[in-house]
């Protein structure tokens, strides 16, 4: 118990040496994964209330984060359907690009969610 205790401790100062403006936090998968997510968007605001955090998720499960206090925008990504497919991929990393993202949270593994991360925090222009 002790070790677990510290190992918290530790990474709640470690993150007072980090300074975020905006964190983008990428959760497609299905409502019981989105519904998950809500105790790391209140740890994220907890340990830097000063960011804003945005949230990409699919157009049925955006409602369950529309009364999160934790959240400034909730982004949509019809990604089975309407935006299926490259062009509607990267018409989207464009646009997460252009919000200048210091940092991306992905709760969920995907190497979709890990590309557009890399692509949304990149200093190289899309």
């Amino acid at each position: 118990m002790n070790q677990v205790n510290a190992s918290h401790h530790h990474s709640e100062k470690h993150s007072e040496g980090w300074h975020f403006n905006c964190i983008l936090v990428i959760q497609t998968a299905f409502i019981g994964d989105v519904i998950l997510t809500t105790p790391l968007l209140r740890r994220t605001k907890e340990l830097f209330p000063d960011a804003s955090i945005d949230v990409l998720v699919n157009p049925k499960t955006a409602e369950l984060l529309s009364a999160n206090p934790h959240i400034r925008n909730i982004i949509s990504y019809d990604k089975r359907e309407r935006e299926k497919g490259f062009l509607a991929f990267l018409k989207l990393s464009k646009r997460l690009h252009r919000s200048r993202y210091d940092a991306a949270l992905l709760p969920h593994r995907s190497l979709r969610s890990a590309l557009l991360a890399a692509l949304a925090i990149s200093n190289a222009g899309l």
